[in-house]
């Protein structure tokens, strides 16, 4: 019978297998890759932002107006409580100056007229639209919204990027391996043991040959049958325990120019 405490330890010196210092590592690794991700892109992104205000209004405008939407067009027209745009259909006069005072930009946008949609006179009567002052209606909106995103540009960089940064943290990484052996054995016997009796009458008992028929006779009896069992156990338990904890702060390096 082997032994169960040897059985046991046999199982323990299989520990490397497990790769704990390896798995831990790999965390620690990612984890820390993670957070240096996350951070190049919200610089990435400041960057980008810091780019994009250092342009001129005029350029800004320029690179972006083709990337303003239909739909938010739609919205700007329908803020100002216009009817829906259709050649053929008018406008009264004041809205179309309604109209050219929400598109007015300033002189440094650089557009003709400073962005105005409609050319209209005092006491003019009701703009018949077509297309082209259709297109130069929506043109002369796509402008404004433009404009109006590089005012919100420059206020976010006033303010400030908003940063998601860790101030603190903690890795943990646990192993409990266990390794159990155990040991029986089961014995039996029996033992059978026969015991034989007997009697005779005779002689000159002649009442009892009478009686008895003047014979003997045997009687053979079972005594006793028994069985034991016996059951031994043992066994050894062997744990081992292994715990990493890191505590991490993110802290903060100007650039030097």
């Amino acid at each position: 019978m082997a032994n169960a405490a040897d059985k046991a330890i046999a199982q323990a010196v299989r520990l490397p297998e497990v790769r704990f210092s390896q798995f831990t590592s790999q965390l620690v690794t990612s984890v820390f890759d993670a957070l240096l991700d996350a951070d190049l892109k919200q610089m990435e992104s400041y960057s980008n932002l810091v780019k994009a205000s250092a342009s001129t209004l005029q350029d800004f405008i320029n690179n972006t107006k083709g990337s303003v939407a239909a739909n938010d067009i739609s919205t700007f027209l329908s803020g100002l409580n216009l009817p829906k745009l259709t050649a053929g259909k008018s406008i009264t006069a004041d809205q179309a100056r309604l109209l050219n005072s929400a598109v007015t930009l300033p002189d440094e946008a650089g557009i003709a007229k400073n962005n105005l949609a409609i050319d209209i006179g005092a006491g003019a009567g009701p703009v018949n639209l077509d297309a082209n002052l259709i297109k130069a209606i929506n043109d002369a909106v796509a402008n404004r919204i433009a404009a109006n995103r590089y005012d919100l540009l420059l206020e976010l960089v006033r303010l400030g990027v908003l940063r998601l940064v860790v101030d603190n943290g903690v890795i943990e990484t646990r192993l409990t391996f266990k390794t159990y052996g155990t040991s029986t054995s089961v014995g039996a016997s029996s033992q059978l043991k026969t015991r034989t009796s007997g009697f005779g009458l005779g002689g000159g008992f002649d009442v009892g040959a009478a009686l008895f028929g003047g014979g003997g006779g045997e009687v053979s009896t079972t005594v006793s049958a028994a069985s034991d069992l016996h059951r031994d156990v043992n066994g050894s338990s062997v744990q081992i325990f292994g715990r990493v904890e890191i505590h991490f702060k993110t802290d903060y390096t100007p650039l030097k120019p």
